[in-house]
């Protein structure tokens, strides 16, 4: 894969303040006027069974069963859809879209072999899903619209995940490991 010579930003960065509070002031507009709540993953719980209902009708022409699943565009299925939407429009707009097998930072520590960080993306993602499963429920989901309505499980939550995340990035990049391109560690 050819790396993309580095452009100039179109524009500057954000300010983490100022998108932390849009977030929050939009989370808290999604609590009071819509009484809905942030996170996708009643989405995949839907999507899931759409699939087993599909395979289950085709293995067994089961018609009836399928035709009774309504498939229908719904709150967290926009919500998801919105998040990769937001993602690809923002990195347009900074002029920071790009293709990669591997992200730099990634290539930087554990090199460029697109099939380890596909392996290790797997694994990761599977604990994940594993976690989300047995709490009930994403972690950000939880945090996010916990912390709106000041549910004290939703701070924990939050602080938790965190904590979780601020631990694995310092197993993964030690201190005095070098990923930002100035030399090797």
């Amino acid at each position: 894969m050819e790396r993309r010579q580095e452009q100039p930003r179109s524009a500057p960065p954000w300010s983490p303040y100022l998108a932390g509070g849009l977030t929050g002031l939009a989370l808290t507009l999604c609590a009071f006027f819509a009484d809905r709540q942030f996170g996708v993953t009643p989405f995949y719980s839907w999507l899931t069974k759409c699939c087993g209902l599909l395979i289950y009708q085709r293995g067994l022409r089961a018609a009836d069963e399928f035709g009774r699943l309504v498939i229908k565009p719904n709150w967290f299925a926009t919500f998801a859809v919105g998040i990769i939407v937001g993602a690809a429009l923002a990195a347009w707009l900074f002029n920071d879209f790009k293709w990669q097998g591997v992200p730099d930072t990634w290539r930087k520590r554990f090199g460029p072999s697109v099939v380890k960080r596909m392996v290790w993306g797997f694994i990761g993602g599977f604990i994940a899903l594993m976690g989300v499963r047995m709490a009930f429920g994403c972690p950000s989901g939880l945090g996010l619209s916990g912390m709106v309505v000041l549910s004290a499980s939703g701070f924990i939550g939050f602080a938790a995940m965190f904590l979780g995340g601020v631990i694995m990035a310092s197993i993964l990049y030690p201190p005095g490991c070098d990923t930002r391109g100035r030399g090797e560690s």
